[in-house]
């Protein structure tokens, strides 16, 4: 929008409330991506992508991914790239909106982890958000990187 009083285009990472000639800028966690499409208030502006960061006021564009290890959701105005620590039995890779769960036959017992480990040879990870290696139990074997199994016969 332009500022209402002699048509000039609000820039981008602001936003020009109408008929006052300024231009403010958006907030930490927000932007402004295009020149005068902003509006007039601090609603305009944009939250931040899930997954990335708006760190400083006045940005056309976020700032980058969140870290891997991390994770920035939606719905949240992430101002920085650590927003929230990837829980334990996930993964968080960069630029991360939400934890991923350990695929069945991998866990993750660390908090703040990039990727999932598989399961050792007699252990075992059938749970989607196992933070532990379970021993195999009787009358099953558990081979690397898999489930439980059955013993045959």
């Amino acid at each position: 929008p332009s500022d209402g009083i002699n048509g000039y285009r609000c820039p981008s990472g602001f936003y020009c409330p109408a008929g006052t000639g300024l231009e403010l800028p958006c907030e930490p966690g927000t932007f402004s991506p295009v020149p005068g499409a902003s509006g007039t208030s601090p609603q305009s502006c944009v939250p931040c992508y899930p997954g990335s960061f708006c760190a400083s006021i006045g940005l056309s564009s976020p700032t980058g991914p969140c870290t891997e290890g991390f994770y920035c959701p939606a719905n949240f105005s992430s101002v920085s790239p650590t927003a929230f620590l990837c829980p334990q039995g996930h993964f968080c890779q960069s630029g991360a909106a939400h934890p991923t769960p350990c695929p069945a036959g991998e866990y993750q017992p660390a908090r703040g982890s990039a990727s999932c480990v598989p399961c050792q040879r007699g252990f075992y990870c059938q749970e989607l958000v196992t933070g532990d290696a379970r021993r195999c139990p009787p009358h099953t074997y558990c081979p690397a990187g898999t489930l439980k199994l059955a013993c045959p016969g």
